[in-house]
């Protein structure tokens, strides 16, 4: 029998909470990944940013994910490139 050989790919990782410290400290509001991805404890997500990031009226809470890591990565907080995001808390 012939090994399956699974894609590989790389991923950046940031640890969820360590993303909400970034974000407010890059925008000077409070936001929270869990909530904004309705997710659960001991868990991974992918994120692929979206590169058009956030627009001026939008509400920072409110913004998923892909968006503002998006932001971050236009304004060169953080590399281009797919994210791993850990939750666990």
């Amino acid at each position: 029998m012939t090994m399956f050989n699974p894609k590989r790919e790389v991923y950046y990782t940031i640890d969820a909470f360590d993303l909400n410290e970034l974000v407010e400290g890059e925008f000077g509001f409070a936001w929270d990944f869990v909530a904004a991805e309705e997710c659960s404890n001991d868990s991974a997500h992918v994120i692929h940013p979206d590169l058009d990031g956030i627009a001026e009226d939008d509400e920072i809470q409110y913004v998923p994910a892909r968006n503002i890591i998006g932001e971050l990565v236009k304004r060169e907080i953080l590399p281009s490139g797919k994210y791993l995001i850990e939750v666990c808390w």
